[in-house]
Protein backbone atom coordinates (compact mmCIF):
# COMPACT_ATOMS: atom_id res chain seq x y z
CA UNK A 1 0.00 0.00 0.00
CA UNK A 2 2.45 2.58 0.88
CA UNK A 3 4.45 1.67 -2.79
CA UNK A 4 0.92 2.90 -4.72
CA UNK A 5 0.41 5.78 -2.38
CA UNK A 6 4.03 6.84 -3.45
CA UNK A 7 3.37 6.16 -7.55
CA UNK A 8 0.21 8.27 -7.25
CA UNK A 9 2.47 11.34 -5.68
CA UNK A 10 5.28 10.87 -8.55
CA UNK A 11 2.46 10.55 -10.96
CA UNK A 12 0.77 13.64 -10.09
CA UNK A 13 3.78 15.71 -9.28
CA UNK A 14 5.07 14.62 -12.73
CA UNK A 15 1.41 15.85 -14.14
CA UNK A 16 2.00 19.13 -12.65
CA UNK A 17 5.11 19.57 -13.94
CA UNK A 18 3.89 19.08 -17.62
CA UNK A 19 0.78 21.21 -17.58
CA UNK A 20 3.57 24.18 -16.19
CA UNK A 21 5.87 23.90 -19.09
CA UNK A 22 3.21 23.90 -21.48
CA UNK A 23 1.52 26.59 -20.11
CA UNK A 24 4.99 28.46 -20.20
CA UNK A 25 5.81 27.68 -23.68
CA UNK A 26 2.37 28.56 -25.42
CA UNK A 27 0.27 30.06 -22.48
CA UNK A 28 -1.30 33.11 -23.12
CA UNK A 29 -2.50 35.61 -21.11
CA UNK A 30 -5.75 36.97 -20.73
CA UNK A 31 -8.57 38.06 -18.11
CA UNK A 32 -11.24 36.42 -16.51
CA UNK A 33 -14.53 36.29 -14.52
CA UNK A 34 -14.60 34.71 -11.03
CA UNK A 35 -17.72 32.95 -11.07
CA UNK A 36 -17.35 30.84 -8.01
CA UNK A 37 -15.19 30.96 -4.96
CA UNK A 38 -15.30 29.25 -1.89
CA UNK A 39 -13.30 29.31 1.59
CA UNK A 40 -12.89 25.26 2.42
CA UNK A 41 -11.55 26.22 5.50
CA UNK A 42 -8.81 23.56 5.28
CA UNK A 43 -5.25 25.16 5.94
CA UNK A 44 -2.26 24.01 3.14
CA UNK A 45 1.60 24.83 4.06
CA UNK A 46 -0.27 27.10 7.00
CA UNK A 47 -2.00 29.18 3.65
CA UNK A 48 -6.03 28.71 3.44
CA UNK A 49 -7.50 26.48 0.48
CA UNK A 50 -9.90 28.12 -2.06
CA UNK A 51 -12.06 26.61 -4.49
CA UNK A 52 -12.87 28.87 -8.00
CA UNK A 53 -14.76 28.97 -10.81
CA UNK A 54 -13.63 31.27 -13.80
CA UNK A 55 -15.54 32.51 -17.20
CA UNK A 56 -12.89 33.69 -19.74
CA UNK A 57 -13.86 34.89 -23.20
CA UNK A 58 -11.57 33.60 -26.03
CA UNK A 59 -12.00 34.32 -29.20
CA UNK A 60 -15.77 35.08 -28.81
CA UNK A 61 -16.61 32.30 -27.09
CA UNK A 62 -17.61 31.96 -23.53
CA UNK A 63 -15.43 29.38 -21.47
CA UNK A 64 -16.29 28.25 -18.02
CA UNK A 65 -13.60 26.09 -16.32
CA UNK A 66 -13.96 23.16 -14.14
CA UNK A 67 -13.84 24.41 -10.13
CA UNK A 68 -10.45 24.16 -9.12
CA UNK A 69 -8.24 24.71 -6.03
CA UNK A 70 -6.00 27.90 -4.78
CA UNK A 71 -4.27 28.73 -2.08
CA UNK A 72 -3.50 32.25 -1.07
CA UNK A 73 -3.28 35.09 1.77
CA UNK A 74 -6.41 35.31 3.91
CA UNK A 75 -5.41 38.99 3.28
CA UNK A 76 -6.13 39.05 -0.68
CA UNK A 77 -9.55 37.04 -0.39
CA UNK A 78 -11.05 40.75 -1.04
CA UNK A 79 -9.77 40.75 -4.46
CA UNK A 80 -10.90 37.43 -5.51
CA UNK A 81 -14.26 37.72 -4.63
CA UNK A 82 -17.40 36.41 -7.17
CA UNK A 83 -17.72 38.75 -10.12
CA UNK A 84 -14.06 40.37 -9.87
CA UNK A 85 -11.88 40.43 -12.98
CA UNK A 86 -8.46 38.76 -12.12
CA UNK A 87 -5.59 38.02 -14.76
CA UNK A 88 -4.73 34.14 -16.04
CA UNK A 89 -2.39 32.38 -17.98
CA UNK A 90 -3.79 29.03 -19.80
CA UNK A 91 -2.43 26.63 -22.38
CA UNK A 92 -4.44 27.16 -25.81
CA UNK A 93 -4.33 23.32 -26.78
CA UNK A 94 -5.96 22.39 -22.72
CA UNK A 95 -8.05 25.43 -21.72
CA UNK A 96 -8.70 23.78 -18.38
CA UNK A 97 -4.81 24.05 -17.85
CA UNK A 98 -5.31 27.68 -15.69
CA UNK A 99 -3.41 29.63 -13.77
CA UNK A 100 -4.42 33.05 -11.50
CA UNK A 101 -1.34 34.83 -12.03
CA UNK A 102 0.12 36.91 -8.37
CA UNK A 103 -1.25 34.67 -6.35
CA UNK A 104 0.63 31.61 -4.09
CA UNK A 105 -0.40 28.56 -5.93
CA UNK A 106 -2.99 26.80 -8.24
CA UNK A 107 -3.43 23.41 -7.11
Amino acid sequence: LIGQGSYEICRVQRKDIYYKICRSIRGKETEAEIVYYLDSLIKFQYQPLFFMQLRLNIDGNEILTDKFKVIMRKSDTAKYAVGKSVKIKYDPKNIENVIILNVIENL
